[in-house]
């Protein structure tokens, strides 16, 4: 739910930016997919805080993976678990928030990828 959420913060750009964020959803997927794979516990609190919340790689699956694993060893986040829920909950409004106010901005002011100054013309 935070990958989806961050590419449909990220594709809502498309909007306002046809043609510079035109492949921008596919990218932001990459991204995470690339940095899931690494472990961020042994970082220190301000970048394991950093990337669970401005970047939330961490929550995508550092975070429930070191909760889950918890009493075998992984040494629990700083954290609260409910901070998932609610960083979840936080992704999936602004993701609603800007694509709605991506499509009010195109039922506006429509595309100008069409246009002379746009990509295609």
């Amino acid at each position: 739910a935070v990958v989806l959420g961050c590419s449909y913060i990220f594709g809502s750009l498309a909007f306002y930016a046809p043609v510079a964020a035109e492949e921008i959803s596919t990218t932001v997927i990459g991204l995470f997919n690339d940095l899931m794979i690494f472990p961020i516990g042994g970082l220190s609190a301000v970048l394991r805080m950093a990337l669970c919340t401005v970047v939330p790689v961490g929550l995508a699956a550092w975070f429930p993976a070191s909760l889950l694993l918890g009493q075998n060893g992984v040494p629990k986040p700083d954290i609260p678990g409910v901070i998932i829920l609610i960083m979840t909950i936080t992704v999936a409004m602004l993701a609603v928030t800007s694509f709605r106010k991506g499509m009010k901005y195109y039922a506006k002011r429509g595309s100008t990828r069409y246009h002379n100054r746009g990509h295609r013309s």
